[in-house]
């Protein structure tokens, strides 16, 4: 009896394992199909849309494990992955209706950390392949398969990492060039308020006898934003 149960909450616990890994599959074949269809360098869409087949097929691999097993689909599980992965797009990073500059580096981020989650799945099932009666081989297939997805995602995150430093150094440098002007004018506000500040009242009389003190007032007030005291 204590043997019966022991091997039922085993088969329990593998269906809850392999039903979060079908869950973690769904997300990640819904990343990988966006991913194909985005707007990624064009060498990089090919690799793209071949990873997304993929990992379909790898999602299908699952299922059809999960049946020789005799595991049940936990339904809700594979629909709240499916929510979650469209609820995902939906990051307040002020791209609301189009993609962030940091989109691609996160996904692919994302999804090399789901393949990885993959890739352990397999070894799992890879163990429990003679107790289970599975095919070594086909899961064999599959872990190597998921290593090398992998491999390319990593190049596909470098490469991106370099098109976004490169892509965004000019703005920086932009950025950079527009805080020294604006350091520049608020300098030249303060040298013009202090010269403001000691200078006597306004007077037509004084204007036209220092008409260099005019041109002196005038340049200040346009910089700073100030006018002179008027009688």
């Amino acid at each position: 009896m204590a043997g019966k149960l022991t091997r039922q909450s085993g088969r329990d616990l593998l269906g809850v394992y392999l039903n979060d890994h079908l869950a973690g599959a769904t997300g990640g074949t819904e990343l990988a199909r966006r991913m194909a269809a985005a707007n990624y360098p064009q060498e990089a869409k090919g690799v793209l849309q071949r990873l997304a087949a993929e990992i379909a097929e790898d999602r299908t691999a699952l299922a059809d494990i999960m049946a020789t097993l005799g595991v049940p689909v936990r339904g809700y599980k594979v629909w709240a992955a499916w929510i979650g992965e469209k609820a995902g797009r939906l990051k307040p990073n002020g791209y609301l209706l189009a993609r962030s500059p940091l989109s691609n580096l996160e996904e692919l981020e994302i999804l090399r950390l789901a393949v990885e989650g993959k890739a352990a799945g397999w070894r799992t099932l890879r163990s429990l392949a003679v107790q289970r009666q599975l095919d070594s081989g086909r899961l064999d297939e599959l872990l190597s398969r998921a290593h090398r997805q992998a491999d390319e995602l990593e190049e596909l995150h470098a490469a991106a990492t370099s098109h976004f430093i490169e892509t965004n150094r000019a703005k920086v440098s932009d950025e950079v060039g527009v805080r020294r002007e604006r350091d520049l004018r608020l300098d030249q506000r303060s040298s013009c308020v202090t010269t403001l500040r000691e200078l006597p009242p306004w007077s037509p009389e004084r204007q036209e006898a220092d008409p260099e003190l005019r041109i002196s007032v005038l340049t200040c007030v346009g910089t700073a934003g100030f006018e002179p005291a008027t009688p």
